[in-house]
């Protein structure tokens, strides 16, 4: 099996434990290999690709299978022509194509590629989603033949996935290009470091919410239908936040980090999420702060961002806590009731923190 060459590979160069970073087709043996070999895997980054590219049932968001088989005659009958151009429908650029012909010759015989594209569009990694315990950066990118679903999918099905998504037209990376837009997130992500220069400070009103009781709920409910209710509460979580002018920063399993341009939208809109994640029989607890981050790529990092993390963790069930800054900020329509003074652990000093009254209270 590819998984158990690529050990035999690490073995062979005395190389204990690594990383590993797969796009496209290669997705599926990347979810393999770290699913089987634990020990060895230490991070795993997914970008654009998927466990199954062929549509079913359960994968609605992949690619047709007629399609699919469509393409593979397309590949077999032209490899070596650049003739991923086509399959990809891609805009390939000033010599773009010679370069995916070359790509193509060096990469497989003709003979062999029908084999080789019914092994890797048959492939399906599902069942080991859940059983792999690396840390996972899934980087969601735009891919004409691969939906954004199958990121969505694969990061609210890893339990240590976060995600991050990367806004840009999405083309085929050679040699000479200047770096993807998704490098610098995917280096941080692999070694803790950054350029200072892509560094800058900004104020931001930050929201933290995950679901209560979140390993009851996937006991009850078993592994898959837990996936497609967190599926369902992370498309309306997208939803309502895109309304109140917020984005996502990061998700990690059933926690969601979210920045506001105002603190009156960011209160505005953990009110709305209260009454979906009680519709969902997810129930949410949310924390608002507003500070001043470091702010790299996609990502938020500073003692603001902790103390946040630590004002949510001070919430209960269907429950919104704020801290005083927030409350100054917010205009008169939300109303806050103080919970006195709290040191936050980690975090130094004292915070005045303030329960914000729902618009609905929690179900019993």
């Amino acid at each position: 099996m590819w998984s158990d060459e690529a050990i035999g590979v690490m073995d062979a160069i005395g190389v204990e434990r690594f990383s590993i970073e797969a796009s496209g087709w290669s997705g599926p043996l990347a979810i393999h290999l770290t699913a089987r070999h634990p020990d060895r895997v230490s991070r795993l980054v997914l970008t654009g690709t998927f466990a199954r590219l062929m549509a079913d049932e359960q994968n609605p968001g992949a690619v047709d299978p007629a399609l699919v088989e469509a393409g593979i005659e397309l590949l077999v009958a032209n490899w070596g022509t650049g003739v991923l151009v086509d399959v990809l429908g891609i805009e390939p650029g000033a010599h773009g194509r010679e370069r995916l012909a070359r790509y193509e010759r060096a990469a497989a015989a003709r003979s062999d590629v029908r084999a080789l594209c019914e092994t890797l569009v048959r492939a399906d990694a599902r069942p080991l989603l859940a059983s792999i315990a690396a840390e996972t950066l899934v980087v969601d990118v735009e891919n004409p033949l691969i939906g954004r679903e199958q990121a969505h999918y694969l990061r609210s099905t890893i339990p240590h996935a976060r995600m991050a998504e990367i806004s840009r037209e999405w083309r085929w990376q050679v040699a000479g290009d200047e770096p993807s837009a998704e490098l610098p997130v995917i280096l941080e992500f692999l070694t803790g470091t950054h350029s200072e220069r892509d560094v800058e400070r900004q104020v931001v009103v930050m929201m933290f919410a995950d679901v209560v009781g979140s390993t009851g709920i996937a006991a009850r409910l078993g592994d898959r239908e837990w996936a497609d209710v967190l599926g369902e509460l992370s498309q309306g979580l997208s939803s309502l936040v895109a309304q109140h002018g917020g984005h996502l920063v990061n998700q990690v399993g059933d926690g969601f980090l979210l920045v506001f341009g105002t603190a009156s939208r960011a209160i505005a809109c953990a009110r709305e999420l209260v009454g979906l994640g009680e519709r969902l029989g997810t129930p949410l607890r949310i924390g608002v702060h507003a500070g001043e981050c470091q702010v790299t790529g996609t990502d938020l990092r500073g003692v603001s961002v902790h103390a946040g993390a630590r004002i949510m963790a001070m919430a209960g069930r269907s429950e919104i806590v704020a801290s005083d800054v927030v409350r100054s900020l917010a205009d008169g329509r939300a109303r806050f009731v103080s919970r006195g003074l709290h040191e936050l652990r980690g975090v130094p000093g004292a915070f005045e923190l303030f329960t914000v009254l729902a618009a609905i209270a929690p179900s019993p």
